[in-house]
């Protein structure tokens, strides 16, 4: 069973900041992530847009049990594409995904990528950790 986190940087943000933890719960959610502290702190954090084959190889070098492959879907099909052959390829290292919908970062009901495969592969291949929705609402969040 695949399990789904809120970003609550990007989601429920018609709500205060702090409001956001009680609306992920409220609309289901059993996990958050956020951007916090870098959404007020903008400048302490760069963010880097590696391909997967960029970052597993820099994992390699530090060589550190305790760090492990982000792998952001929505990166991934737009820097490189081929999302099953990465998926697939780099499994062993993914230990947190993120999900949102192509091209304008939306929800992952829209735009090129087909997620219900993606899910079928993920749930193929054994996938135990969480999947997170780093998505901007077209609406309200609830919608």
């Amino acid at each position: 069973m695949l399990k789904f986190a809120a970003n609550i940087s990007t989601m429920f943000v018609e709500f205060e900041y702090l409001e956001r933890y009680a609306a992920a719960a409220k609309a289901g959610f059993k996990m958050i992530e956020c951007h916090f502290p870098y959404d007020y702190a903008p400048n302490v954090h760069q963010e880097l847009h590696n391909t997967p084959k960029q970052a597993v190889a820099f994992l390699q070098i530090i060589d550190l049990s305790n760090v492990r492959l982000q792998f952001d879907v929505y990166h991934c099909q737009k820097m490189v594409g081929h999302l099953e052959y990465h998926l697939r390829k780099y499994f062993h290292a993914i230990d947190h995904l993120q999900i949102s919908g192509l091209p304008d970062r939306n929800e992952p009901d829209q735009g090129e990528i087909n997620f219900p495969y993606i899910f079928s592969l993920l749930e193929e291949l054994g996938y135990q950790g969480w999947i997170g929705c780093e998505y901007t609402p077209h609406g309200g969040t609830f919608e």
